[in-house]
Formats: structure tokens, C-alpha cells, sequence
């Protein structure tokens, strides 16, 4: 079952398997990347029994283990999937559920991990994970940034790490912007 890619705009293709009875163990579930066309592959099992955990996310790429950062992408493709289908072995999810699901690469990349994933789905469907900020490494020079995204220095928004205004694409709407960043440039300039 591919999500995420059923529709115009849909998202990064995932392709979900569903194993209720834990049955797949991770060469099995490497093979089983290895032969999807999609970039990440989802092989979801119920969490262990007594367990708040309801989920458990194994991973996976067709070449190995996936990035930490993919966790609340597979959970919410998987979401869709469970709320779609309602397989028997996991426990029905519906409108105004949460729940708490284990993410894991049980392959290296470069070593295995594992994450814990808190969504919430509301009434509408529509599914919600809390994702943290981005943590900041190291300080870059905001020239520096601007320079390497080809985009004017007033573009970035420096007390947020990842923001960037994308520029105007007609002649009009980027003179009347370089009106309004004149006093701006001047100010920085004393």
C-alpha cells in the first residue's frame, strides 16, 4: 500500500506494509525495501501488549536505514493508511484519537534508533504530530546564508533558524520591495 502519493500534491510517496502478526524479522524487512519503488518503506506492527506504545515503526529505505527525521512522515502515512483500511490485529483508529508510537531503523544508518512519536488525529481527520525545533549547530554569518541561497539578506529572518522568504518573480513586486528595504539597509549600515 503506497500513501502519500495518490493525489496531486500528496506528499513524498511511503509505501506501508502491515504485518499485525510480527512476523517480519529485519533481513526480511530489508528485502522487502529493497524490492519497493518508493524512497522509505513503513513495515508497521502493534505495539508489544500492556504497552502505551500502539505502534511500532520499523523504517527502512531501499538501501538501508532511514533518517531520525522521517519518524513523523511514517507515522502520519501510516495513520492514513489505518484509518483507512481498519486491519484487523491493530487497534482502530479513528477521528479524535491519540496515541504514541515507537519509530525505529532497526538498520544502521549509521547505527540503528529509535524515537518515540506522540500524533493526535482530529475530528476532521487531519493528523498532528508536535515536532521539536530545530536544534542550531553551529552560528552561520547570515550573509554567509543569504549568499548561498541567492536571496537578498532582508530575506531571512535571523531570530528564526529555517525561514526564508522566497523573492518576487516580477519586476514590479521586487522594485516595490527594494523601496521598503531601503530605510531598512540604511539603519544596518550606522
Amino acid at each position: 500500500m503506497c500513501s502519500f502519493s495518490a493525489g496531486r500534491k500528496a506528499g513524498n510517496p511511503v509505501a506501508v506494509v502491515l504485518d499485525p502478526a510480527v512476523q517480519y524479522t529485519v533481513p526480511v524487512m530489508a528485502k522487502i525495501a529493497e524490492r519497493c519503488v518508493e524512497p522509505l518503506v513503513v513495515v508497521v506492527q502493534p505495539g508489544k501488549k500492556g504497552s502505551r506504545y500502539l505502534l511500532r515503526l520499523n523504517i527502512l529505505t531501499p538501501g538501508g536505514g532511514a533518517a531520525k527525521t522521517m519518524a513523523e512522515t511514517a507515522t502520519i502515512a501510516v495513520l492514513q493508511v489505518l484509518m483507512e483500511q481498519q486491519p484487523a490485529g491493530f487497534t482502530e483508529i479513528s477521528e479524535g484519537t491519540a496515541l504514541e508510537a515507537t519509530a525505529l531503523s532497526p538498520i544502521g544508518d549509521p547505527e540503528p534508533w529509535e524515537k518515540r512519536v506522540s500524533v493526535r488525529v482530529d475530528e476532521d481527520g487531519a493528523v498532528w504530530s508536535k515536532v521539536p525545533p530545530p536544534a542550531v549547530l553551529a552560528a552561520v554569518d547570515p550573509i554567509d546564508v543569504a549568499e548561498a541561497l541567492h536571496v537578498p539578506l532582508l530575506s531571512l529572518q535571523t531570530d528564526f533558524p529555517v525561514q526564508v522568504e522566497s523573492p518576487p518573480r516580477s519586476r514590479r513586486a521586487r522594485r516595490r520591495r527594494k523601496r521598503r528595504a531601503q530605510p531598512w539597509t540604511r539603519a544596518a549600515r550606522v
